[in-house]
């Protein structure tokens, strides 16, 4: 499983960050990302990034910082880590919580493991966009 913040691309392309994010090519590269997943098997998905970086990973507490504190230390748990790495941990925690498990209707699990789907590339050279199969 591969998790990712979900980022408001256009939305940070219209602040001072504007040239680093288009030259990135964030949307572009989020794209492939999902679409290989899908092609290997694998789930990916993204998720809101508010508050990853305040919530604790460890117990849940709200440890609020400035954006100079690169540590994240919380009083509760007393877990030293990264601002980023306790990010990302929130951030696939929530993704695992997300996807959950699926029920049927007699109260037995359905099978939560994704389908191996096939990927159609269309033939730009065609007049018609001919899909073809890859």
């Amino acid at each position: 499983m591969i998790a990712f913040e979900n980022l408001n691309i256009k939305g940070l392309a219209r602040t001072r960050l504007a040239k680093s994010i288009l030259d990135a090519a964030w949307g572009s590269f989020l794209n492939i990302l999902q679409a290989v997943a899908v092609k290997r098997g694998k789930w990916a998905i993204g998720d809101d990034p508010r508050g990853t970086s305040i919530e604790c990973s460890g117990c849940g507490a709200r440890v609020e910082k400035t954006l100079k504190e690169l540590v994240h230390n919380c009083p509760e748990c007393k877990l030293v880590i990264d601002r980023d790495w306790n990010s990302g941990i929130n951030i696939l925690n929530r993704v695992k919580r997300t996807l959950g498990l699926a029920f049927a209707g007699c109260g037995g699990y359905l099978d939560a493991s994704p389908m191996r789907q096939q990927l159609s590339i269309a033939k730009l050279g065609s007049p018609f966009y001919t899909a073809l199969r890859s």
